[in-house]
């Protein structure tokens, strides 16, 4: 029987699959840190819904902006090019997906979303990657909740909170992983 959350592990494991060979230099731990830290946030969001069910905890985390996926993005951008930026960017969130044991329409505008994101970062220079990459992530929320708003029509309140926690809190996880890499 056919599965969507099977099949997507499978497309993830074989993509993390072919990453692994490609030959990065030092900066490849920190990229493999950004989806462990995705998988286990999604995790800890799936275990925590499970006794309290949708209303819960669970949901207002999900709604806060937590994830690891646009800086994880961005650096793979801009420190491997477009097509590393890419790949990184969906498998990233097909592992956000499969760690939920979740995957809704939104996730058919959330991961080709972050791969356009991942291939543009490329554009930006690690020398100014602090300022540009929050003007990049304004810039990506504000695209993406638009065809967010015209497809789906979430709730305005959870996407205002998402979009400026995650601003917030990208600051802050760009600010911790920008000397690792500077």
């Amino acid at each position: 029987m056919f599965s969507i959350p099977a099949f997507l592990a499978w497309i993830t494991f074989v993509a993390i699959l072919l990453l692994s060979f490609i030959p990065f230099d030092g900066y490849k731990p920190i990229l493999i840190a950004f989806l462990v830290l995705e998988f286990l946030k999604s995790r800890i969001i799936k275990l925590i819904s499970l006794p309290f069910g949708p209303t819960s905890i669970a949901k207002f985390i999900n709604n806060l902006g937590l994830e690891f996926v646009t800086v994880g993005s961005l650096v793979a951008g801009v420190l491997y090019g477009p097509f590393i930026g890419a790949a990184f960017g969906g498998i990233c969130m097909l592992t956000h997906y499969l760690g939920r044991h979740y995957f809704s329409v939104y996730s058919a505008v959330n991961i080709p979303m972050y791969i356009i994101f991942g291939a543009l970062a490329a554009a930006l220079s690690l020398d100014n990657l602090l300022t540009a990459g929050i003007i990049f992530n304004i810039g990506f929320l504000i695209v993406t909740n638009f065809i967010l708003f015209l497809v789906f029509h979430p709730k305005m309140q959870n996407v205002l909170f998402f979009a400026i926690t995650n601003v917030f809190l990208n600051i802050a996880i760009l600010n911790i992983a920008y000397p690792m890499i500077a």
